[in-house]
């Protein structure tokens, strides 16, 4: 019986990394049919059009990158005390737990668990729980100048 187990499994993975083959190919097939006129914007930007072009769709040129990034999406890449940091700090008041993730994520930060939020914050020195589920920033003391 285990044998026959383990042959599904094996044929089920060889199925998956077929389909995996096949998406592979069809990117490759639409990178060649972008052409040469393409290539000049980079095989990166080639990349992204391509499924977009099978779609059907079409793909707006991106905004003036030297103008910095969006003001609206500062959050992105930061860490869930980092993003919660600005976001309190930026408040100056106590937040609830569920609208201080709505803020953050609403600028590019990625926190989706709120149970797991909680523990970071209350790891950190840089915040307090001032009631039930509403956080504030702590900002550090000023240290006395020499």
């Amino acid at each position: 019986m285990a044998t026959i187990n383990t042959l599904d499994v094996l044929a089920a993975e060889s199925e998956k990394h077929k389909r995996i083959a096949r998406k592979i190919d069809d990117l490759i097939e639409d990178l060649r049919s972008l052409g040469e006129a393409d290539q000049a914007e980079g095989p990166l930007a080639a990349a992204a059009v391509a499924p977009v072009a099978r779609a059907g769709g079409t793909i707006s040129p991106p905004g003036n990158l030297a103008a910095g990034p969006d003001p609206g999406r500062d959050l992105i890449g930061l860490s869930q005390t980092d993003a919660c940091m600005r976001v309190l700090k930026e408040a100056g008041t106590p937040l609830k737990r569920e609208e201080l993730i709505k803020r953050a994520n609403a600028r590019g930060a990625n926190i989706t668990s709120p149970a797991n939020l909680s523990t970071v914050l209350s790891r950190s020195s840089a915040f307090d729980n001032v009631s039930r589920g509403y956080w504030q920033y702590r900002p550090e003391p000023e240290r006395p100048q020499d």
